[in-house]
């Protein structure tokens, strides 16, 4: 099993808290799909975004 670790791109830290709801949507199965922000619990920085696709979860890096 792999397991994939996110890591802050500022301090290196490993720790992250969903902190709002950015934008929703909802597709043809009428699921809704929200952009969530993923903020580093060690120095506040906003790393990534995850996005929600039904139950599946896409994380894309910000920068």
């Amino acid at each position: 099993m792999t397991r994939n670790v996110l890591i802050c791109a500022k301090c290196g830290g490993n720790d992250f808290e969903v902190s709002y709801g950015t934008d929703c949507s909802h597709d043809k199965k009428g699921n809704e799909n929200w952009e969530l922000a993923l903020v580093c619990n060690h120095c506040g920085y906003l790393t990534t975004i995850a996005r929600t696709k039904g139950y599946i979860v896409e994380i894309e890096p910000v920068n």
